[in-house]
Parts: C-alpha cells; sequence; structure tokens
C-alpha cells in the first residue's frame, strides 16, 4: 500500500476550482464518537471518516494501529490510530461507502467492506487466547443432598455446578477452565451412587454478579461400564442468586438450595431436521434472568429426545425468561474450531413453558466458497441481514477478519506487507439473520437481533 499524497493534492485543487457548496460545506463533520462494541453511525462519509480501533474482548482502545482506507487495487489513505483508539481521516475524495483495513501489533487483521459512517468502530479480536481471565474459585454444598431419594439399581446422580454466562455467549469468560476433581469426578460435581455420596464442589465462575446453580441429573448405566448406553434425565435444579465474584477472591461454603420438585416443569422442543452436509444436532435451554445473566440449565443432546425438565418461571425466577439455542454441525469436528460448518438458531423471550417450543428452520449455509485468480467469492444466504468471512489457517487460528456490508460475494484483500495470509487455508463464511442498519449500527445491539446464523468452508490455496 501506498500513501495517497498524489490524491490530497488533487482533491484540495479540485476544491479551489469548485464552488464552496461542492466541498467543505457539503462534508460530514461529525464529531468523534467511539460505538461501544464496534459498528457505523452518525451520517454517510463525505470528506472525512473518524475510526475508533478496540479490542473485542475487552472495549479498550488500539493504539499504534495502522488504518488503510480505499478499495483494494486503488491507492490508499493511510493513518495511526493515537493512545485512545483514534484516527480522523481528511480527503475531499471520501465520499460514500468505502473499505477500512486495520493492522495492529497483536491483534487479526481486519476489513471492513462498504463502511459508510461518519464514525466507524472496528473491534479486532487478538491473535493469543486471552490469559489471566478475571475469575475467582467458589467452593460449596447442595444443599439436602444426601437426603435425596437413593438412586434406582444401575442409576446414580450427578449434580454438575455452573455459573451464569454473560449474553455475548462467545466471550472467553464463559468457558473458563475448571478445576481438577477426584474420584473421576470433576471438581463441579456432586454424586450420589449406590457406593459414594460426594456434594463438595468447585468451580471456577467469572466475576460479577452471578448464580452459582447446579443442574441434577439422573444417569440410567443399563447396567453396562460403557457409557455409550447411557441415558439422563434432569430431575432437579438447585441455586444461589446474587453471588458477588471478585477477581482472585475465592469464596466458600456457598450453599445451593433445591428448588421444589413441583416447581420444576417438562418443556417440549421442537428441532428441525438437519440441513444438508451437517450430521449432528443439540440444544439447550437457557434461563435469561434481569440480574445473574444466563443459566445455560438444560441440554438436549439425542435427536430422538425432545423433552426436558427445566424450573418453573415463578418464585425467584418470576418475569424472568427463557432461551432456546440449538446448533447443527458435523460430530467429527473440532467444537473449538470457528471455522467448522454450522447452523445456529437463537429463540429468546419464551415465557409459555407449556407449549411446544418450535425453533422453526435452520438458516442455510453459504454456498460456493472459493477463492480464484487472488478473487475470493462465495453464493450468499437468501434472507441473510450479512455476511461475514475469515481465513483461518490449517491448525485453525484466524488469520483475518472480513465483514462485507454492502452486500459484495466476491472481494480481494489489500496487499499487506507482511502479508498475513499463508499459502493454504480455509475460506469460511457466515450468514447472519436478524435486523441490520449497515449505515447506522452497533454491534452490542445487533447481536440481540440476530436469530439464526449459518457457516460454512472451504479449503483453498493461494
Amino acid at each position: 500500500m501506498h500513501n495517497q499524497r498524489g490524491m490530497k493534492t488533487l482533491g484540495f485543487t479540485i476544491c479551489i476550482a469548485l464552488v464552496a457548496a461542492a466541498c467543505g460545506d457539503d462534508k460530514n463533520m461529525a464529531d468523534p464518537r467511539l460505538i461501544a462494541g464496534g459498528g457505523v453511525g452518525d451520517g454517510s462519509i463525505a470528506g472525512r471518516v473518524n475510526v475508533y480501533t478496540i479490542d473485542g474482548d475487552t472495549d479498550d482502545p488500539v493504539g499504534s494501529a495502522e488504518i488503510f482506507i480505499g478499495e483494494p487495487g486503488d491507492e490508499s489513505l493511510e493513518a495511526t490510530t493515537d493512545s485512545s483508539g483514534l484516527v480522523t481521516v481528511d480527503d475531499d475524495l471520501l465520499d460514500g461507502p468505502t473499505t477500512i483495513t486495520v493492522v495492529a501489533n497483536g491483534y487479526i487483521t481486519s476489513t471492513w467492506f462498504g463502511a459508510d459512517g461518519a464514525n466507524v468502530t472496528i473491534p479486532l479480536e487478538a491473535k493469543d487466547e486471552p490469559t489471566n481471565l478475571p475469575q475467582a474459585t467458589i467452593g460449596g454444598t447442595i444443599d439436602g443432598w444426601e437426603d435425596l431419594p437413593a438412586p434406582d439399581t444401575g442409576h446414580f446422580y450427578v449434580g454438575i455446578v455452573s455459573y451464569s454466562q454473560t449474553d455475548d455467549l462467545g466471550d472467553p469468560v464463559n468457558n473458563l477452565e475448571q478445576p481438577s476433581g477426584n474420584n473421576g469426578l470433576p471438581a463441579n460435581a456432586c454424586v450420589l451412587a449406590e457406593f459414594l455420596t460426594e456434594c463438595d464442589f468447585e468451580v471456577n465462575s467469572r466475576t460479577g454478579n452471578v448464580a452459582i446453580f447446579a443442574t441434577i441429573i439422573d444417569i440410567d448405566t443399563k447396567g453396562t461400564e460403557a457409557d455409550t448406553d447411557d441415558t439422563n434425565e434432569i430431575i432437579g435444579f438447585a441455586y444461589k442468586l446474587d453471588v458477588t465474584i471478585e477477581d482472585g477472591v475465592d469464596q466458600s461454603g456457598v450453599i445451593l438450595e433445591q428448588i421444589e420438585i413441583g416447581a420444576m416443569t417438562d418443556v417440549s422442543l421442537v428441532v428441525p431436521r438437519l440441513p444438508s452436509g451437517l450430521d449432528d444436532v443439540g440444544a439447550v435451554m437457557a434461563l435469561d434472568t434481569a440480574d445473574n445473566g444466563i443459566l445455560m440449565i438444560g441440554f438436549f443432546g439425542d435427536p430422538q429426545q425432545d423433552v426436558i425438565s427445566v424450573p418453573k418461571l415463578s418464585g425467584d425466577f418470576s418475569g424472568d425468561t427463557y432461551r432456546a439455542i440449538a446448533f447443527a454441525g458435523n460430530e467429527d469436528d473440532e467444537p473449538d474450531d470457528e471455522s467448522t460448518p454450522s447452523s445456529t438458531i437463537l429463540l429468546r423471550g419464551i415465557s409459555d413453558l407449556t407449549a411446544d417450543i418450535d425453533l422453526g428452520d435452520w438458516l442455510e449455509l453459504p454456498t460456493d466458497v472459493a477463492l480464484s485468480s487472488g478473487e475470493y467469492s462465495f453464493t450468499p444466504v437468501d434472507g441473510a441481514a450479512l455476511h461475514t468471512a475469515s481465513i483461518v489457517n490449517t491448525i485453525g487460528d484466524t488469520k483475518w477478519d472480513i465483514v462485507l456490508l454492502d452486500g459484495r460475494t466476491a472481494f480481494t484483500l489489500p496487499g499487506l506487507d507482511p502479508d498475513p495470509v499463508p499459502s493454504t487455508f480455509d475460506l469460511a463464511v457466515s450468514a447472519l439473520e436478524g435486523s441490520l442498519d449497515v449505515t447506522d449500527f452497533a454491534i452490542d445491539d445487533v447481536i440481540d437481533s440476530i436469530d439464526r446464523t449459518s457457516r460454512n468452508r472451504k479449503r483453498v490455496s493461494q
């Protein structure tokens, strides 16, 4: 890429030659505004654009990021963000949608095609998984665990203890590594079996105001040592709300209260048939609380399973709602590989637990994902509000994130030195369905409107 000194001079000359109304008077001189979580806003680009770069996990500013503005293949405007993550670029040839590429040390390169806002905030994902996530270890027990009725022959009870998640389901703090346990059990589990009764759990939790809770499961071993034929049924639930967690401040003696059997209800979930090309399906019911985050309670792990038991929306949960999350993928794919083909459905605001919960249809996957002569292309998904793409190396590391705000289905990437694109990689293309105005949005708000997503990939070489 090259600095566009020639274009700047040309723009200045044109402004002198033309009447003021054609130049400075029509500029959009919006004050810089950081859009929380990332986004676009404050009117179309006209002569100026304010670009903020932030950490996609923490929202902290990313200073010294290199910004390249312009369509790949053309000369570009170049600038560098200051310590607040901001750079303001003035140029009379900035007019309407443009392409913005961001390169920052320690972060995945990002390109937004068709950005058209006087203020643009681009969140960057760190190249390495975050370490030292804020957390603490919480120890305790489930009240009345030893008093539960003895399991039937060949059965045993397990209480899986967890913590409530944030609304950003991809947030690393929602997937904290848990402490190791004893007797072949994880530390965040209680067990009641013929020869073992134990309920002294430890769970690593995120910080903030959280709920610590346990889903109590009856596991039927079918009288065999192998677990491949085991079945399970949720028979109870225990919880403690409003636990304040501070980073590094461990707690003990937390007691989870079991709810009455009558406070549980069976929920029927209608999961659609698998989309073409995918062979594995799962679903979860999550309790969406106002002040304690999201409690991932009931898991549908068997395509033939359509009923689970969850807490009623009464008592401490009055006024709360459930969300149902269904996901389809391929059984042999690595679950942590964000380029794997998949389709996801998210249904929020469920308050009627007496009727079947119909998830509708899966969002079809993008198709014809390809790279030819330096051009990336795909066939879009009908009805999708937005498509994104990513370049993922053969060991699963994302090297480039791409957002296609202008609806294009074919694109080239700007030449960078060094070039982050490996010789062989997966081109992953995602589709998102929801409400989105590409000229005026905040990612934090858009996430709440997304109800279906899908992703496909193709192994390609340069």
